[in-house]
């Protein structure tokens, strides 16, 4: 049995919200609908290309004259080898004129940092995604069914069955 508080459980965590829970499946969402989209490589090399920088010119602006940031380590960026940590994406951003907003949500990695998080806090979660895992491959659901059905939107064609 367990006994709740508004904000902790019985052993002094913080419960998970519905806004906490919420924000997950928004992560998700647009994770499911940037599938189809442009990968945050390709927004990079769009937004570097449009302001006219070479590798080299992109690399010198973002690391310090000691230490540019290598056309090597951009070339992998842009290719989807390697992702920036959260200082090079801050600092992408700046460079490019845009938001770590807009980087990240070309990310097409899934917020597996944000899942592990809400299982760590409650184990319940964990047992969720895994029947959430199992209904998109019993049901052959595409990424905009399953987001449907999560936000609970009727799908708009019926879902494929093999």
């Amino acid at each position: 049995m367990q006994f709740r508080s508004a904000d902790r459980d019985f052993s002094g965590r913080d419960t998970i919200s519905r806004l906490t829970v919420s924000r997950v499946f928004a992560r998700l969402r647009e994770h499911l609908r940037i599938a189809m989209r442009k990968t945050l490589g390709q927004r990079i090399r769009e937004l570097r290309q449009e302001r006219d920088l070479s590798l080299r010119d992109f690399g010198d602006k973002l690391g310090t004259t000691a230490n540019p940031t290598s056309p090597a380590f951009l070339s992998d960026l842009e290719n989807g080898r390697r992702f920036p940590s959260e200082e090079m994406l801050a600092k992408l951003a700046q460079v490019l004129g845009t938001t770590e907003d807009d980087l990240r949500s070309y990310d097409q990695r899934p917020p597996s940092r944000d899942i592990q998080d809400l299982v760590e806090r409650n184990s319940q979660f964990g047992f969720a995604f895994r029947r959430a895992v199992e209904a998109i491959r019993s049901q052959n659901l595409t990424p905009d069914e399953f987001a449907n059905r999560v936000e609970g939107t009727p799908d708009e064609k019926p879902h494929h069955q093999d």
